[in-house]
């Protein structure tokens, strides 16, 4: 028989893609697959096609093919900005990736595993984590230098509200026990919105304020005595007041000790107080 008789002729994109369909959702019968498995061994038996193939290990593909198949980063993945909502095989290459997994699940870590993964026995104890390491570790950290350099970078992100919100979405948080009874002793109308839902820049930095008075441009924030010891409350005030912002700031103590008070202050800043009188 001449040679390249059976060659066909190049296949069509049409062609590729009624195959394509006509395959889809169908499965290989079991006989089908043994019998690639059988041919694929039977052609592994030739010296000549182990030899060729071990040739091409490690073979780079040729440039004029990296744009069309995404090689190397150097093109476009098939499946790039396709999801499974919008292409089928996407779907599919999904779910036949959920069924292999399926039943594939390790098996529980025994005691002595977990004992030896943290580090405190046996062989997965490792050099950094001797108290030697932690000692030095803990010396360098210490430095007022290092402090200062560590300080000036954390101020300089939380200046962009982009990484501020990003921060507070990925925390999910929520009033602590002082914000909560502080939020119970006052009026609907004082929102809490220390959790990011609300942001002022100041000429300073950016500032996510405790607590928002809706309808007036009046702010009030909490300060704890331990977070914010030594803290001069009137510096924020008037940051805020440069931007259009008053602000009424009360201490946790003053909260916790005299709530009575801390409301009638409250109710008078934001001008409530006149009209309960009145009502």
């Amino acid at each position: 028989m001449p040679k390249g008789v059976y060659k066909h002729k190049p296949r069509s994109e049409e062609w590729k893609q009624n195959i394509s369909k006509s395959l889809t959702g169908k499965k290989l019968p079991e006989e089908h697959k043994r019998n690639i498995g059988k041919a694929s061994k039977k052609l592994w038996e030739n010296p000549e096609y182990r030899k060729k193939n071990k040739t091409n290990k490690g073979k780079k593909y040729p440039e004029e093919l990296y744009p069309n198949y995404g090689f190397r980063n150097k093109g476009t993945s098939w499946n790039s900005g396709l999801t499974k909502k919008t292409d089928d095989r996407v779907k599919r290459v999904s779910e036949n990736s959920s069924k292999s997994r399926e039943g594939s699940k390790r098996k529980p870590y025994s005691e002595e595993t977990k004992t030896n993964m943290k580090g405190h026995t046996g062989v997965y104890k490792h050099k950094l984590f001797s108290d030697e390491r932690k000692a030095k570790h803990k010396e360098i950290m210490n430095k007022p230098e290092v402090r200062a350099r560590l300080s000036a970078a954390a101020i300089k992100l939380w200046q962009d509200t982009d990484y501020q919100k990003k921060i507070f979405k990925s925390k999910k948080l929520k009033p602590n026990n002082l914000e909560q009874f502080f939020n119970e002793l006052t009026p609907d109308i004082i929102r809490y919105v220390g959790n990011g839902k609300f942001f002022i820049t100041t000429e300073e930095r950016t500032y996510n304020p405790d607590f928002k008075i809706s309808g007036q441009n009046k702010l009030i924030e909490l300060f704890g005595d331990y977070w914010h010891r030594g803290e001069n409350p009137e510096k924020l005030i008037k940051e805020y007041k440069k931007v259009g912002w008053d602000c009424i700031i009360f201490w946790e103590h003053e909260i916790l000790n005299n709530p009575k008070k801390v409301l009638d202050k409250t109710l008078k800043f934001i001008e409530m107080i006149d009209k309960l009188k009145n009502a």
